[in-house]
């Protein structure tokens, strides 16, 4: 029985040239398996909910690959001024009725953002190195459509990538072996991403009231393992916050409202006097300059909520180099 989680990448703090990995944009969305059987396609988030009804722009998937069957490894993104709005894209993910769904396909439009080819009219591909996988996606590519693109790759120059992309203002690349396995569910270390700027998922234990509706900040926390372990208080974000965004995070904080912290570590500033502990059940995407010493978030900046990702796989993260990662391969 095929695993359908989809492989993950390690970060690195810098971009690198080399010979023996390819280099991607670093596409800000939602990861999304695709099912496609005879044109027609279902899309699964990280955590294997189907968010077909969510984009049904994207069933123009069938006029871009010319494979009776497969399974497509990509992101959906919705793009502003010609680049990725994670703010956006996390707007339509979360919408339920029809109709909503209709007027935001009209105002903001999604892209099925292609990368991996997993499995093509029932022949598997996970074990496939990375370089003969692609070879198979471009050959079965008929060509982009409205809503369904290939990312582009570059062999050697990670570097230049990396530039580029900066300087458009996307999120960073992604270095992939050449002869990467593709590796469901699990961080690898054939794949490496270096972002702008550096980024965590973070679990929210609490926040601090301003009157019954609003909240100046929420504390943040992160896990020393995936699924197990305490959670461990890295700070509170105060700031990134839209109107609207605010109103729609204190909807979903109130009802996890507990008097027990979360925290089972709080280092070595803790929480601040007067936060409101809510249940470790959500989780926000958070950019930030760096973790200090004692294990705050530095200039934290909240990006939005990740209702693609579980709590549990919100860990700290590891003091690695780009080098090192790729002398241990």
């Amino acid at each position: 029985m095929m695993d359908w989680r989809p492989m993950l990448a390690t970060p690195v703090p810098a971009p690198f040239d080399s010979p023996t990995y390819a280099f991607e944009v670093k596409w800000d969305g939602i990861r999304c398996l695709s099912r496609m059987e005879n044109g027609r396609a279902r899309f699964f988030s990280r955590t294997g909910r189907d968010i077909t009804s969510q984009f049904p722009e994207l069933q123009d998937i069938g006029q871009a690959v010319n494979l009776r069957s497969a399974v497509l490894d990509g992101e959906i993104c919705v793009f502003e001024a010609g680049v990725p709005s994670f703010h956006r894209v996390q707007r339509r993910n979360l919408l339920t009725s029809a109709a909503a769904v209709q007027r935001a396909k009209a105002s903001y439009p999604a892209v099925y953002v292609v990368f991996d080819l997993l499995h093509a009219d029932g022949r598997d591909l996970l074990s496939v190195p990375w370089q003969d996988r692609r070879a198979a996606l471009e050959s079965a590519w008929r060509g982009d459509t409205d809503h369904t693109a290939l990312s582009r790759a570059v062999l050697q120059r990670g570097r230049d990538l990396y530039a580029a992309c900066i300087n458009r203002g996307l999120e960073g690349v992604v270095a992939k072996r050449l002869d990467s396995p593709y590796v469901p569910g699990r961080r690898t270390r054939y794949w490496l991403k270096v972002r702008r700027e550096q980024e965590l998922d973070c679990v929210i234990g609490g926040y601090v009231p301003r009157g019954a509706l609003d909240f100046r900040s929420l504390a943040l926390g992160l896990y020393r393992r995936p699924g197990e372990g305490e959670l461990i208080y890295v700070g509170n974000v105060g700031t990134g916050f839209a109107a609207e965004t605010r109103a729609g995070i204190m909807r979903r904080l109130l009802p996890l409202r507990t008097a027990v912290p979360p925290f089972a570590v709080a280092g070595m500033a803790p929480p601040p006097k007067g936060t409101q502990w809510v249940l470790p059940r959500l989780v926000a995407r958070v950019g930030y300059f760096e973790l200090t010493p004692s294990g705050q978030l530095r200039h934290p900046v909240f990006r939005g909520l990740r209702d693609d990702k579980e709590p549990r796989e919100c860990v700290l993260p590891p003091v690695q180099t780009a080098e090192s990662l790729q002398e241990e391969q």
